[in-house]
């Protein structure tokens, strides 16, 4: 066990095992019950976690990307997902369980559960399925880019504008403090639409972090 407090977090890593092997033996789960399809997601998840914790996984401890992937198989990017909520036998409660523990780790891990910026897409799931995936499957985050140097989250005060063209909209502007723009795919940019003769409107465009300029 690394001994080692998070730079956000006021526990260290033995604590954190410590509170979760507790939880784990008063629900009697141990290294025998691995491979056992009945335990609940919340159990799954907490003796996942224990592991990870218990190695010496390095810098890896603070990265999201990582955790997202080690915790693929407990569906830990899904537990928000309200098509999962049924599959996974969650509760409410217990995401926010999972929410606050990671939180506990590192705050830099607050979003490691669940869709995170992704759920705006969930309202048209069927028109963004290639990028619920990518998020549901623990390769890649959604990021959200509103915050503008001059405006602040201020949405009324935004200066980024997309200009319509023949095949599409032209974005013009700069953001600022970008929360996962290391690791996300794509990103969810706010901005107004400026048309001719029409009262500019204000939208979202999801735009691929390598799309071309």
């Amino acid at each position: 066990m690394t001994e080692i407090s998070s730079p956000s977090s006021s526990m260290n890593l033995e604590e954190i095992y410590n509170k979760l092997q507790t939880y784990l033996n008063q629900q009697k789960i141990s290294d025998q019950t691995d491979h056992i399809v009945v335990i609940n997601t919340k159990d799954k998840i907490y003796y996942h976690i224990a592991k990870i914790v218990n190695n010496n996984i390095g810098d890896n401890l603070f990265k999201p990307l990582y955790w997202r992937q080690q915790l693929a198989p407990c569906k830990i990017s899904g537990i928000d997902f309200p098509q999962f909520l049924g599959e996974l036998k969650i509760n409410y409660v217990d995401i926010g369980e999972i929410f606050a523990l990671f939180g506990m780790i590192d705050l830099n891990l607050r979003d490691v559960p669940g869709l995170g910026h992704a759920r705006i897409l969930i309202n048209d799931s069927a028109k963004f399925t290639t990028v619920l995936d990518g998020v549901l499957n623990a390769k890649n985050y959604v990021a959200i880019a509103i915050t503008e140097e001059g405006a602040g989250s201020d949405l009324h005060a935004l200066e980024t504008v997309a200009v319509p063209v023949r095949n599409g909209y032209i974005l013009n502007g700069r953001k600022c403090f970008i929360a996962r723009i290391d690791e996300a795919s794509r990103f969810i940019v706010f901005s107004y639409v400026v048309r001719e003769k029409s009262v500019k409107k204000f939208t979202a465009f999801l735009v691929s972090k390598n799309q071309k300029k």
